[in-house]
């Protein structure tokens, strides 16, 4: 079932865009496409652009937006909301469910065709101190501590990460990867405990596997299809997954000659009439195994190419809210949603980062503290009397 639906531009006389959420996904995403005039009716009707749709908004449980334009500073902004990541028992004894995102620009980049979305620049406002400020580390498979755990106790965090790599070919998509230790990964460490056994992972990785189809093999779809259609072959299931850039993975029956197209990989089974395979992208991903929380471990992750502009890199721009994790990669071309809920919260706020299986790797890192949005009412005797006027005629009203 779709949800909050939104029709909007970005610009005066730009083509429009439809914003839906999806039950099945609990996603945000966006379907591209011009509003024209339709020569037979006479009628203005919105005619989609199947090569740029869809996108997702995030990958992860930001759901429920809503588009705003703000005529002052001529933008568009967009405020979602992301659901607990616990169960149902745990919300009910918490008594409360989700919490708003931050407020983020959209603009659309021409160069990847799709709307990109990062958080309005008032957020730089909330900076405090800049604990870090390192330029050129060289980046190995041992994490390089950038903040040890308990020397800064602070929940809020805002880190920016710009990687350089010597040779982006280690995320060839022609490359077979035959176990997970094997797969190139370059990321950042986030809430990481004091000998680093506890973190959580935000990375730029490989998925695993190779280009080959995977015969006698069908997903289990823990996760549902986000198309299914009457294929010709699963080369052509293969092409439209490609194709479509929320598709990670794909399935193909051949008796039926029915094709899945999935946005989450499945786990795997064997089936002998089934072909399944995955997209040879860079997946930008959130890994929780290791992190300690009491909610959901599983990972979050979507496609994220290296942006064109910058083949040999890219950025990662992390908020970390205590529970609340918003990441940001290349200005918002992919963007991530995600939950931790960390007992230990004070013994776990180490920073490090870290690449594994991708050869020479550099980066620039900026790590700041972060203020509250909820500041203290500052002394004002007016409008204190004015407040306790209004609460005693609410009071008489109420009686």
């Amino acid at each position: 079932m779709f949800e909050c639906p939104d029709f909007f531009t970005l610009k005066q006389g730009g083509e429009h865009y439809l914003k839906v959420s999806t039950m099945p996904s609990h996603r945000d995403y966006i379907i591209y496409g011009s509003y024209q005039l339709n020569n037979t009716s006479k009628q203005y009707v919105f005619v989609e652009d199947p090569t740029r749709s869809f996108t997702f908004i995030d990958y992860g449980p930001f759901y429920a937006s809503k588009t705003f334009y703000d005529p002052i500073l001529n933008r568009r902004t967009i405020w979602g909301w992301t659901n607990d990541e616990l169960s149902n028992e745990q919300i009910i004894a918490n008594g409360w469910s989700g919490v708003q995102n931050m407020l983020r620009t959209m603009v659309y980049d021409h160069t990847e065709k799709k709307i990109k979305t990062q958080p309005v620049p008032e957020t730089r406002g909330l900076r405090l101190d800049k604990l870090v400020d390192l330029r050129d580390v060289a980046v190995t498979a041992t994490p390089t501590e950038i903040i040890a755990s308990n020397t800064n106790n602070t929940l809020y965090h805002e880190i920016v990460a710009r990687f350089t790599l010597a040779d982006p070919t280690t995320f060839a998509a022609a490359t077979t990867y035959l176990s997970d230790s094997d797969v190139p990964e370059v990321g950042v460490m986030i809430r990481a405990n004091a000998n680093l056994s506890q973190y959580t992972t935000v990375s730029v990785r490989m998925p695993g596997g190779g280009p080959g189809a995977l015969r006698s093999t069908e997903q289990t779809e823990t996760y549902p299809p986000i198309k299914i259609f009457a294929g010709s072959s699963a080369d052509n299931c293969s092409a439209e997954c490609n194709k479509m850039r929320l598709c990670e993975s794909y399935t193909f029956w051949g008796e039926t000659n029915t094709c899945k197209l999935y946005w989450k990989t499945n786990p795997m089974r064997s089936k002998d009439d089934a072909t399944s395979g995955t997209v040879r992208e860079p997946l930008l991903y959130l890994g929780r195994t290791q992190s300690g929380t009491i909610g959901s471990t599983a990972p979050l992750h979507g496609r994220a190419p290296f942006a064109t502009a910058t083949p040999n890199g890219f950025e990662l721009h992390i908020f970390v809210d205590d529970s609340v994790l918003e990441i940001f990669k290349d200005e918002g071309l992919e963007t991530l949603t995600g939950r931790l809920y960390i007992d230990n919260g004070a013994d776990t706020t180490g920073i490090a980062v870290y690449a594994r299986n991708a050869g020479a790797v550099t980066v620039d890192v900026e790590v700041y503290t972060m203020d509250t949005i909820w500041k203290a009412p500052t002394p004002n005797a007016a409008k204190n009397f004015t407040d306790s006027l209004y609460n005693l005629l609410d009071t008489l009203i109420a009686v």
